[in-house]
């Protein structure tokens, strides 16, 4: 596991930190969504490369790419220029929606066009291979530096033309390497997320881009690590770690200068209440998806049959078996593309109909897991539910008796330090008045 997600890592320090630096950016400029325009356009050209018959990963196809995207660069670039009336967020739209609608017309009837469409989604990680990473190293060793050199400029209210051209064309090489290797959602999550938990929580562009440097390498780390543990997508357990370090740094902007002792009440109330929440929620809909789930995935799977375990057993393996044959179809294909020695129409056909007829018999098998999941969520209502509400509301009331008495100062100690400072033969209208 460390061999395959070595190459996967130090991709991701290679786009953590020009990312983070390049967001700060976007977001002082308000243009949030011109990365998603540009990394649509990136894509348009990579699939129209594809479509002639390039390879995914040669440079012919980089070029497409990169040209697709400077076209967005210079619209950036204009679009201040064309009049008050037209601003900068309606040009990113019209190239975002202009480019997904041209890339679903050239993927249209293309064999693996929904295939290709995911790749550019959510990338393609796992196959990155060390060979290519000191070529993206170069290019963003040079821009980084450029950001560097011209970084007051770059903040300036008044930026030239050929400055703003400057940042957007080198904005669009980042996008269209970054998109090759990550896919678009991945590539705004990295340049979006950790720049915004940086700038809720500091002013200064340095501090900011050190705290969103630091955001994205632990996020980065995090979701690979999730992801090969729970066998999960990688680029989708990217996205979802990153937007914890959002949710952590709004947590964080909240309490700033809240006392600790009220930061343990508020959070033992908020940990009632998501438990109570999911109970609740397990007492209503049992079938649905629950946040409990896997912290009582082994209890309620007790709530089902012995034959049921087993058939549930059977197609859990089952369906791994049709997945395992689905990968090698998968990727045999890419080796073949990556080889430059593509596969014919007919092979292609022949690929793309097992994958369909694979995908199908693995939904069984899901479909045959999830309804005796749902049974036993469904035997199991009552029992988890309500023993999750009487812990929520042991919890709430623990924190308000903590809240109501502070540990180590009892109702009898508290009355011995008020006679210590009150004498007996004081009333309270006579302490009034000597306050007075």
């Amino acid at each position: 596991m460390i061999a395959l997600a070595l190459p996967v890592l130090l991709a991701l320090a290679l786009l953590v930190p020009i990312h983070a630096a390049l967001g700060l950016h976007v977001l002082r400029r308000r243009v949030v969504f011109a990365d998603l325009a540009l990394a649509q356009l990136a894509a348009l050209g990579a699939t129209a490369a594809v479509a002639a018959g390039h390879a995914p990963g040669e440079l012919a196809t980089q070029v497409w790419a990169f040209l697709a995207a400077s076209s967005g660069a210079v619209l950036l670039t204009l679009a201040p220029r064309l009049g008050a009336t037209v601003g900068r967020e309606a040009m990113v739209g019209i190239a975002y929606v202009v480019a997904t609608a041209a890339t679903v017309l050239v993927v249209d009837g293309a064999p693996q066009g929904a295939e290709h469409v995911k790749r550019v989604l959510v990338g393609d990680l796992l196959s990155v291979s060390l060979d290519s990473l000191p070529r993206t190293a170069i290019l963003y060793a040079a821009i980084g530096t450029a950001l560097a050199l011209f970084h007051r400029k770059l903040r300036a209210p008044d930026r030239s033309l050929a400055l703003e051209l400057g940042f957007y064309l080198g904005f669009a090489a980042v996008v269209t390497s970054s998109v090759a290797m990550a896919g678009v959602l991945v590539v705004f999550s990295l340049l979006i997320m950790p720049a915004v938990a940086g700038l809720l929580l500091a002013r200064r562009f340095a501090v900011a881009f050190a705290i969103a440097l630091a955001a994205g390498s632990i996020a980065s780390v995090a979701g690979v690590a999730a992801a090969f543990t729970v066998d999960r997508p990688l680029g989708a357990s990217l996205v979802l770690a990153l937007a914890a370090t959002v949710v952590l740094a709004i947590m964080l902007r909240a309490v700033r200068g809240v006392a600790k002792l009220r930061l343990v009440w508020l959070s033992g109330y908020a940990l009632a209440a998501a438990l109570a929440t999911a109970s609740a929620w397990w007492l209503v809909a049992p079938s649905a998806d629950q946040p409990l789930a896997p912290l009582v995935a082994r209890w309620s799977g007790a709530f089902l049959s012995d034959a049921e375990r087993n058939a549930q057993d059977d197609s859990r393996a089952t369906e791994r078996k049709w997945l395992d044959q689905l990968a090698q179809l998968d990727a045999r294909e890419r080796a073949a593309r990556t080889d430059g020695a593509p596969l014919d129409d007919e092979m292609l056909r022949r690929i793309a109909s097992f994958q369909r007829s694979y995908a199908e018999m693995a939904r069984g098998e899901r479909f045959v897991v999830e309804t005796l999941t749902a049974t036993a969520r469904e035997r199991a209502r009552w029992p988890i539910g309500l023993t999750g509400l009487f812990a929520a509301t042991l919890i709430g009331v623990a924190v308000y008796a903590a809240r109501r008495r502070p540990l180590g100062v009892s109702s009898s100690n508290s009355s011995e330090r008020l006679d210590s400072i009150v004498p007996p033969s004081c009333s309270t209208s006579t302490m009034v008045t000597a306050r007075r």
